[in-house]
């Protein structure tokens, strides 16, 4: 269903998120 893509997309762009602040803090 569209809206399990939805979530999955979501999941996915905050995920991406989450790994730029970590290689920001760690300076990567």
């Amino acid at each position: 269903p569209p809206e399990m893509m939805k979530m999955a997309e979501d999941k996915a762009k905050n995920i991406q998120l989450a790994w730029e602040k970590v290689k920001e803090l760690r300076g990567w």
